[in-house]
């Protein structure tokens, strides 16, 4: 079978994510966050603290919708693929009735019995019905799962909320430096505690990373906190309990591709 359209479909969606791709490489360039040393007078310490800079995050709004062009482009793919398959055994004209075409969409469940159900089915020859099973979540394996995730990105994009942009943290590159005025007394004979804070999901303005404890709680400007190297992030966008590494939206692009080259396979004319 010929998929002019699904492969269309899905270079825009490559496309989509290639601009997706670049705006996030240029937030990420813009420093979003960095490591503040800020003395804390009344628990006597530096307290190393995540600011905010360049880029509000409110600002990634748009990366978002962004996010939304690739799944849908890549699920309307799926769904024009079936529409092709519904084509090669019924005629084009009773399929176009409004009752009927709603019907016609490609499967994507996690319940076997669900799938035997499905409204496009019954549209579907045998030998298209084997291959969309095989492509199904509940069957396991890596492009079942991608197809699985996509549209679940897809629906919660449609139906719900536009996804919001979610941050992992890696502090282990960062390096915090104590200097004093005093170097012998206050770093050699009495040095300083550095206590690491844990950094849990999500970032917030001012969230603490780490404290540095001088004796007798010293603090400017007799000591001072270097702070070297900044922190790194993993973005991922998602909504509710689901959240999609954005590093990971090219793999679900390739399943989609498989998908579609699993339905090429079929011949333009059903067996009789």
């Amino acid at each position: 079978m010929e998929l002019l359209g699904p492969r269309a479909k899905l270079d825009w969606a490559v496309q989509k994510l290639e601009a997706l791709d670049l705006e996030c490489k240029r937030w990420v360039e813009s420093e979003p966050l960095r490591v503040a040393d800020e003395f804390d007078d009344e628990a006597g310490c530096h307290v190393m603290r995540l600011r905010k800079s360049g880029v509000p995050l409110k600002d990634t709004f748009r990366m978002g919708l962004m996010v939304g062009d690739v799944v849908h482009n890549a699920r309307s793919a799926l769904d024009q693929a079936a529409w092709l398959l519904a084509c090669r055994s019924n005629p084009v004209e009773k399929l176009w009735e409004p009752d009927t075409a709603r019907k016609i969409s490609f499967p994507v469940t996690r319940d076997p019995g669900r799938f035997k159900t499905h409204r496009v089915l019954s549209f579907l020859h045998e030998d298209a019905i084997a291959v969309l099973e095989r492509l199904q979540p509940y069957q396991g394996g890596n492009i079942p799962d991608c197809l699985g995730h996509l549209d679940l990105l897809w629906n919660i994009d449609k139906h719900r909320v536009i996804h919001s942009l979610n941050i992992n943290l890696d502090i282990s590159g960062v390096r915090f430096r104590p200097g004093a005025v005093n170097a012998k007394r206050d770093l050699i004979e009495n040095p300083p505690v550095t206590t690491l804070s844990e950094v849990g999901p999500g970032v917030e303005d001012g969230a603490e990373v780490a404290r540095v404890r001088f004796h007798e709680g010293l603090g400017p400007p007799l000591t001072v906190v270097k702070v070297e190297g900044q922190p790194a992030f993993e973005i991922a966008f998602g909504s509710g309990d689901f959240c999609f590494p954005v590093d990971a939206l090219g793999g679900l692009l390739v399943a989609t591709a498989r998908a579609l080259s699993a339905v090429e396979a079929l011949p333009d004319i059903p067996p009789a």
